[in-house]
């Protein structure tokens, strides 16, 4: 199989070999003194930095590979059944886990480690509750493989096509004149936040990492009303953005924004950042934050990847999402393949939130489409 070479693969493959091979290699190695320090956003798509190397596709590496079967940190499986790929985060045994006492530290980096390695040596070892300055030290990394560097075409179809289920943004007499209300949890460099705006939304992009909000301003700055962002037709003026830095689980950012609750909660790669202990409080807060007569849009990623296996991002699939907002801050049982248990038997509570829609985009970020062409991505709209 293809694996990735990495520093620790090459020093693994060379204890195989003869003592006086692997104290020749020890030998040679360049003191760290001398090693130059890796330049990240080469390993990575980025709409800042010229790439030297393709983007990460599913079932494919940016690495080096090699015939040899070693053992990584790094899995790509393909689960036919559903015509999909994920990445997957196998558990490290090179390295003993850090002990519970002591914090974090950060991960070692290598110029041939990609994405997703960084990303597990991030994780490794972290409880959930801990989780929040790990995407800080990410980001000011520059190892942000979720941005796409552009707004979810799924989501300005859905604005475009489906207004029965949306209903205008835009000021109308119905709506008293008021712009309505978007919440982009997650929101990173803000690009669907410049979406929802264009489309006449009031938009709060939130998100605990300080350095993604900074690129988020940037970004906006950047690109103005242009491509995507340009005014839509019909809306008169653009919606307010509010860029804030906070908890989704926290309250600071309603007050900072001056609402309560929202018209409409865009969720995009910020469920699979959450471990599956945090989604039944992932569920209940969402439904606090829906207005009445509000919509959760979600775009599912990575759809199809086993509920059971290491993130982030973590699996996520439509039975799944039906038995968290059916019943808002409930656990769930998933089977040993990593499958919601019984979902047929799932009945919504009152104060759960309904299943309007269910559907694949006609479009969609390259991350949600398989080798053969087929979309993986799902777009579920929920309601009170």
């Amino acid at each position: 199989m293809k694996t990735i070479i990495t520093y620790q693969t090459l020093v693994n493959s060379s204890r195989s070999r003869t003592r006086t091979a692997a104290q020749s290699l020890r030998q040679s190695r360049p003191s760290p003194a001398s090693t130059p320090r890796p330049h990240l956003p080469h390993l990575y798509p980025s709409s800042r930095t010229a790439m030297s190397l393709p983007p990460l596709r599913p079932g494919s590496t940016t690495a080096a590979t090699t015939t040899t079967t070693t053992t990584t940190t790094t899995k790509f499986l393909t689960t036919a059944a559903r015509k999909s790929s994920y990445c997957t985060i196998a558990p490290a045994t090179a390295e003993p886990p850090q002990s519970p006492q002591k914090p974090p530290t950060s991960p070692t980096v290598t110029p041939t480690m990609n994405p997703a390695e960084v990303i597990a040596s991030t994780f490794r070892d972290v409880p959930a509750e801990s989780h929040g300055p790990m995407w800080e030290r990410l980001w000011t990394q520059s190892v942000t493989p979720w941005d796409r560097a552009g707004p979810s075409m799924p989501l300005h179809d859905l604005l475009a096509e489906r207004t029965s289920l949306l209903g205008p943004a835009a000021p109308t007499a119905a709506s008293g004149n008021k712009r309505k209300t978007a919440l982009v949890p997650g929101c990173g460099k803000g690009h669907d936040v410049l979406l929802l705006a264009s489309w006449g939304y009031d938009v709060v992009g939130l998100d605990l990492a300080e350095t993604a909000l900074k690129e988020a301003r940037e970004n906006a700055e950047a690109v103005k009303d242009s491509g995507a962002y340009k005014l839509q037709e019909g809306v008169q003026e653009r919606g307010k953005i509010t860029w804030a830095l906070g908890d989704f689980f926290a309250d600071d950012f309603l007050k900072e924004a001056g609402v309560e609750n929202f018209d409409l909660i865009f969720d995009f790669t910020f469920s699979c950042a959450l471990p599956m202990s945090l989604r039944p409080k992932w569920a209940a807060r969402q439904a606090q934050l829906l207005g009445p007569e509000g919509r959760l849009v979600i775009l599912q990623f990575p759809n199809g990847k086993p509920l059971s296996l290491q993130g982030p991002p973590w699996g996520v699939n439509s039975d799944m999402y039906l038995a968290l907002l059916s019943r808002p801050g409930e656990e769930i049982s998933i089977d040993e393949d990593g499958n919601v248990k019984e979902p047929e038997k799932i009945e919504r509570r009152e104060d759960g939130l309904k299943r309007l829609d269910l559907y694949t985009p006609k479009r969609t970020h390259v991350i949600g489409v398989a080798e053969d062409g087929t979309i993986t991505d799902r777009v579920s709209v929920w309601a009170h």
